[in-house]
């Protein structure tokens, strides 16, 4: 692995980088630059690419400048807001990066429960400003992901059931086109993007801006944590799916597969074993949290089962640790159905299996407040499936990275019979770039090239799992079929 690319990756010469570094209010970082290698570097370290240049972008003139330069030069570009994506869409080699990280300022008004986030914004930047005021957008479950490319894509965090999705909480995005012009999205100013942002939004520009609603919540949340062995994980999980089917809204819970660690309550005898865990937040009064969790419980008999009361910023950098950068991430992910026994008991067989104390599978029950939405209202897919799916492996840069990734297709492979159609477009793979006529289905898919046609007629913002417009006549509907 090379920490500094030799001489410069094609795309720009010397003077070309600095004639677009004299027209921007914020910097271009070359690979010359001491800065270079940190900048090129995203949260998944199995990305290893070298950009021709870094456009530092303070504010939406500078995104519109580089974006034009880019386009008459003839240089691929990617966009990189808190550079999260695990499939590594937001760094590109020999193009441009287009990096808002820069560009974070938030500015919450809680009298009309709303929030303006910069482009480059952490959940981390936007949590701290609506907690002020004891509110919050739903959005993630990691304070270092990158507000853009979470809401875009959709959104899925420990809110989503009372609140929604991210992406139903956009009310308008400042948007940088790739004619360089910029554009307010909303339902009233240009409802076709403003629907296609929803859940789609990368495929159409760099949003500079977010304008999304903020609900109270207050500063501290109800956590339960329940741990089993994992020969109790089929009752647990079967418990799980029941309660979760007639539970109201405030109850959002999630199931891990995952190796235990050596944490408080954990017998000696089951550290770096695989155990099931159940998570929930609730949102409802506090005093109800305990029973609500205890039902939820007693599926099985449990190792420990613990509820507190945790600052709303606190349980939001809860993952910080355990997902830190600086690893090899591969992600394989969709939707399920009933988790039936048989559902349970393939999953528990891969979970005897997982490659390393990082690696996990993640099942969450959905529904609620994203339910209030038409499947048409929004880009988003399969809005109404009743689980969603993750599994995530990770493993240190120098390992040989085949059989985490194996299990990964494996694990997920062991539910087919369970999936529903589609694919969360944020859990997508470096692999599953050809899969974005299944995430989005044949109608959505078709209204999006459409949009793209009219946005983005040279498919310029291609450096994801691409849309190509409608109008494009060599376009056969398949996805950029570049790899990594």
């Amino acid at each position: 692995m090379t920490s500094r690319a030799a001489g410069r990756p094609a795309g720009f010469t010397d003077s070309q980088v600095a004639q677009l570094d004299s027209q921007l209010a914020g910097d271009v970082i070359s690979p010359t630059h001491r800065e270079y290698d940190r900048l090129r570097r995203i949260w998944n370290h199995m990305i290893d690419r070298h950009p021709a240049a870094v456009a530092r972008c303070v504010n939406h003139s500078d995104v519109s400048t580089a974006v034009t330069f880019a386009r008459e030069h003839g240089v691929e570009i990617a966009v990189r807001g808190g550079g999260h994506s695990v499939a590594g869409h937001s760094m590109v080699d020999h193009g441009l990066i287009i990096d808002l990280s820069p560009m974070r300022r938030v500015a919450a008004e809680p009298d009309i429960g709303r929030v303006r986030a910069g482009g480059g914004c952490l959940l981390a930047d936007l949590d701290r400003a609506t907690q002020v005021y004891g509110l919050a957008t739903p959005a993630g479950v990691m304070s270092q992901t990158g507000i853009g490319g979470l809401a875009l894509g959709g959104g899925m965090g420990w809110l989503t059931r009372k609140f929604g999705l991210t992406c139903d909480n956009l009310l308008a995005a400042e948007v940088v086109l790739a004619d360089g012009s910029v554009v307010t999205a909303s339902a009233q100013e240009t409802p076709d993007l403003f629907w296609a942002l929803r859940g789609a939004g990368a495929y159409f520009g760099a949003v500079t801006e977010f304008e999304f609603a903020a609900h109270p919540v207050g500063t501290t949340m109800p956590v339960g944590v329940a741990m089993y062995r994992l020969e109790d994980a089929p009752s647990a999980i079967a418990h799980y799916g029941r309660t979760m089917s007639r539970s109201a809204d405030d109850l959002k819970a999630t199931i891990f597969l995952r190796r235990a660690a050596a944490e408080p309550g954990v017998p000696q005898d089951l550290i770096a074993a695989p155990v099931c865990m159940l998570v929930s937040v609730w949102t409802g009064e506090a005093r109800d949290a305990r029973p609500v969790n205890e039902e939820l419980w007693r599926g099985a008999p449990k190792l420990f089962g613990s509820v507190q009361t945790v600052p709303f910023v606190e349980l939001q950098s809860m993952n910080d640790a355990v997902l830190t950068a600086g690893a090899c991430n591969y992600t394989k992910g969709g939707y399920l159905g009933g988790i039936g026994d048989g559902c349970i008991q393939s999953l528990i067989e891969s979970a005897k299996m997982l490659p390393s104390a990082d690696s996990v599978i993640e099942i969450a029950y959905q529904h609620g407040a994203q339910d209030r939405f038409d499947e048409r209202e929004t880009a988003f897919p399969d809005r109404h499936a009743d689980h969603s799916i993750n599994v995530l492996t990770r493993w240190r840069p120098g390992t040989d990275g085949q059989p985490y990734i194996d299990w990964a297709r494996e694990t997920l492979g062991v539910t087919t019979p369970w999936q529903t159609s589609g694919l969360y477009s944020n859990f997508m793979a470096v692999d599953d770039d050809h899969r974005v006529r299944d995430v989005y289905g044949g109608d959505k898919y078709e209204k999006l090239r459409a949009i793209k046609a009219e946005y983005d007629p040279e498919n310029i913002f291609a450096k994801n799992p691409n849309i190509p417009p409608a109008s494009d006549a060599a376009a056969t509907g398949e996805a950029n079929t570049g790899r990594p």
